[in-house]
């Protein structure tokens, strides 16, 4: 018998082969080593296999006198020592099972470690931490994968590389360490330390107290990290990291009210750039995310805060917290919820000491559910700037020099009532299809600047040369106003109905067409003692004015009568040259005398009577229309 092949998956006990046609599992033939010649020194010429192999040998623990339920630290390290020494590059495979480590399990250049999922390493003496690498070590396309590290509250630190290139941890659980559950990097490494990989890593700590300072995720002195998908529970901090140019995704941190309260999910002291995206801050006890350096990007983000918070923390937490009033941070589309009305959040965002902070940060599509204190949207960096992104981004928008989003409106101009305006050549467009198809949507506090107009090309019956405006009318209907080159057009487009309605079209000729939705005519509505008036101008200057006069309503129909104006060729009244009193009815020409044409072709009427003057100046009347100048009766005696 030369050597012993594995035949399946490392990941559950394996069957090997003993000769041809003979497989016996590995327990059955650890019975037999006495019976037949088994040189286990030959499992290292066996390939890994697995998704975790660095493309050199794997050495099988349990190969180097080692049993399940026994100490491993001795064995691991004299393994690793020889692989080492024999100038290969390996992996260590320990299967499953409980194995008891009395003193820390050092990894060293070129040596990695895979564990089955159901193997379970437990301290069983204080230690600074149960695997790590030294700090005089680099430690290069090195991982750890699987297994249970259990500290027993007994090591300071679960895993702890300290001076690596591109050094990978992934499905593993470290549980009950003392410090921390994972540290990356180390004050003494000799060389620089970056690309730590963290995937699917979760902390734990299923019963005993949550040690005061502990961290699930400390990253100290290791730049340019990967961690993602990690479930992070057990330490008074979830992630607590020091340097810069650091990516998490999908990390989820919390903790347990029975263990102990997570006092912030994420704390980063770094003065560079982080970047967090889909990542979760589960009822915290102080902070969702505590910063006190600068440049971190937050995508995706949520803070939710329940029960686990602590018991009556409502209305206490703050789900992000910036040292800096100033720091420098974007924040895209982040969620912040209390779980109930008793589990509110006090404040989204907080800067500096409850500071407004300036010019600095983005902040936009956020989304509140139980929170008392609410940020508005920012945008970072001067509005000058910001109209020149959008410009170039838009090609065709134009804009003045402020751009203000205050939550409530949007006003593109920002200079004294310009209006918005998008520029383009959709002369083909009609006004309906323009607003249905570009769906524009203008708000504001202000109704005179809830408007956007589109300046297009196109013949009169299009858009025209001057464009087209929009403008709330109400619930359903919106205002049209179509700048034609024959004048001025407003329109009321019925979104429910989908129909265009003229109303009101002003030609450049002097013909006015007006028709309401629902009756013809022109309303004007004032309160009562307020005079309302449609004027007639000549090059802007005032000609004609028919008003009511503001005469106060008394009752008994008295007050608000009309007035006729004439005006100068200045714009001054000239005189009332009639009037007519709402009550009575009564006409007045007070200005001058009062003339008609009295011939019997244009007669004065008088109800169903025509009176008329013929060639002799003499006074006839009749009842109807007269056929000449002397039909009719002569009033009186006239001579």
């Amino acid at each position: 018998m030369n050597s012993v092949y594995p035949v399946s998956s490392p990941q559950h006990p394996a069957p090997w082969i003993i000769g041809p046609g003979v497989t016996l599992t590995e327990e059955a033939v650890r019975q037999y080593e006495g019976l037949f010649e088994i040189d286990f020194s030959q499992l290292r010429n066996v390939p890994a296999g697995n998704a975790y192999d660095t493309g050199g040998m794997r050495y099988d623990l349990l190969a180097y006198g080692v049993n399940r339920g026994s100490d491993i630290s001795e064995a691991f390290n004299d393994l690793v020592d020889t692989v080492r020494a024999s100038g290969n590059q390996g992996t260590i495979w320990i299967p499953w099972g409980v194995y008891n480590v009395s003193t820390p399990l050092r990894l060293k250049p070129g040596v990695s470690l895979q564990m089955d999922k159901h193997c379970r390493l437990v301290a069983t003496q204080a230690m600074s931490a149960v695997i790590y690498t030294d700090a005089a070590d680099l430690c290069e396309d090195q991982f750890i994968a699987g297994g249970i590290v259990d500290c027993a509250e007994l090591a300071q630190v679960g895993i702890h590389p300290r001076c690596f290139r591109h050094f990978t941890i992934r499905d593993s659980l470290v549980r009950n360490f003392a410090v921390s559950g994972v540290r990356l990097g180390d004050a003494a490494a000799a060389f620089s330390t970056y690309e730590g990989v963290i995937h699917n890593l979760r902390t734990h700590r299923p019963s005993n107290p949550t040690p005061v300072g502990s961290i699930c995720l400390d990253i100290p002195h290791a730049t340019d990290c990967h961690v993602s998908q990690c479930v992070l529970i057990g330490g008074e901090t979830g992630v607590l990291v020091d340097t810069g140019g650091n990516f998490f995704n999908q990390v989820h941190c919390w903790t347990r009210a029975s263990t102990g309260y997570m006092k912030w999910c994420f704390k980063d002291t770094n003065v560079t750039s982080n970047i967090y995206a889909n990542c979760y801050a589960d009822s915290p006890s102080v902070y969702g995310w505590w910063f006190t350096g600068f440049n971190a990007v937050m995508v995706g983000c949520a803070h939710f805060n329940g029960e686990n918070s602590g018991s009556g923390l409502d209305n206490v937490v703050t789900s992000i917290k910036f040292d800096q009033l100033n720091p420098y941070a974007t924040l895209l589309a982040t969620r912040f919820f209390g779980a109930t009305a008793s589990y509110r959040i006090l404040r989204d965002i907080e800067f500096g000491t409850l500071g407004t902070p300036g010019d600095s940060v983005t902040i936009l599509g956020s989304v509140w559910g139980f929170t008392t204190n609410s940020t508005r949207p920012r945008f970072q960096g001067s509005l000058q700037s910001l109209t020149a992104q959008l410009a170039s981004i838009v090609g065709s928008l134009t804009v003045g020099s402020n751009l203000v989003l205050n939550g409530n409106a949007l006003d593109l101009n920002g200079t004294g009532g310009n209006i918005p305006e998008m520029t383009g050549t959709a002369d083909s467009e009609d006004a309906a299809t323009a607003i249905t198809t570009h769906g524009v949507s203008v708000s504001s506090d202000d109704a005179n600047r809830r408007v956007i107009r589109f300046r297009v090309s196109g013949d009169d019956n299009k858009a025209g040369s001057g464009g087209v405006a929009f403008g709330k009318y109400n619930d359903n209907d919106y205002l049209i106003h179509r700048f034609e080159g024959s004048g001025l057009r407003i329109d009321f487009l019925n979104f429910l109905t989908n129909t265009v309605t003229k109303c009101f079209e002003l030609f450049s000729t002097g013909y006015l067409y007006v028709k309401h939705l629902l009756t013809e005519g022109v309303d004007l509505d004032t309160a009562a003692g307020t005079s309302a008036a449609i004027g007639w101008f000549t090059n802007s200057v005032s000609r004609w004015l028919l008003r009511s006069d503001g005469v106060a309503e008394t009752g008994s129909n008295a007050g608000t009568n009309l007035q006729l104006i004439r005006r100068a060729d200045d714009g001054s009244a000239l005189g009332t040259t009639m009037s007519v009193n709402r009550s009575t009815g009564l006409v007045s020409f007070t200005d001058k005398d009062f003339k008609v044409n009295g011939s019997w072709e244009q007669p004065f009427w008088m109800g169903p009577r025509a009176v008329w003057f013929d060639s002799t100046s003499k006074m006839r009347f009749k009842d109807g229309t007269p056929t000449g100048e002397t039909d009719g009766t002569i009033i009186g005696t006239q001579t």
